[in-house]
């Protein structure tokens, strides 16, 4: 795994084992093309990010390299991410949180200009997920493997949809 673009672009950072069953980092080409949306939408410089269920990081270290002041990682497995802040130097821009993603929103007083989700394969609880985001989080994009998330009471807040090969993501703008 690789950081895409921006001022650590290239950088290799630590990616789960093929056996780390509690990780499925989204590929380089999924990030390339979800920050290239975004890049023509958002403008990164001093934006204050999260990113839930964060595994390796790779989102939140992504936007820091762009430009971010500084992301938030929210998981039960920090192992990987803080290896990764590490490896690249980053330890004053990052704030690591082990805690259970829901716990941790549900007592969350910050507000922050984007967010991310990317929850485990198996995850359903969707709704829930996107109400406590709703409250903190200007920009948030989820990735899931489900296609079809019942997203009705915030349709109005969707800016797009995309599949990018077997992930889907979901744009919402809270501040609309």
């Amino acid at each position: 795994m690789r950081i895409i673009s921006g001022y650590l672009g290239g950088r290799i950072i630590k990616s789960p084992r093929s056996f780390d069953k509690h990780l499925r980092p989204t590929t380089d080409k999924a990030r390339e093309s979800l920050f290239n949306i975004l890049s023509h939408r958002i403008n990164f410089d001093g934006f204050r990010c999260i990113d839930l269920f964060c595994g390796t990081g790779s989102l939140g270290l992504e936007c820091i390299s762009r430009g971010a002041s500084g992301c938030i990682f929210v998981d039960t497995h920090i192992h990987l991410v803080y290896e990764n802040i590490k490896l690249l130097n980053l330890i004053d821009k990052c704030e690591i949180i082990k805690d259970d993603v829901f716990h941790f929103l549900r007592k969350n007083t910050q507000h922050y200009h984007l967010g991310f989700a990317d929850p485990p394969y198996r995850f359903q609880y969707y709704k829930e997920l996107i109400s406590l985001v709703s409250t903190c989080i200007d920009f948030f994009i989820l990735e899931h493997n489900v296609p079809n998330i019942d997203f009705s009471i915030y349709k109005n807040k969707i800016v797009m949809q995309r599949t990018i090969g077997k992930s889907h993501f979901t744009f919402i703008n809270f501040k609309i």
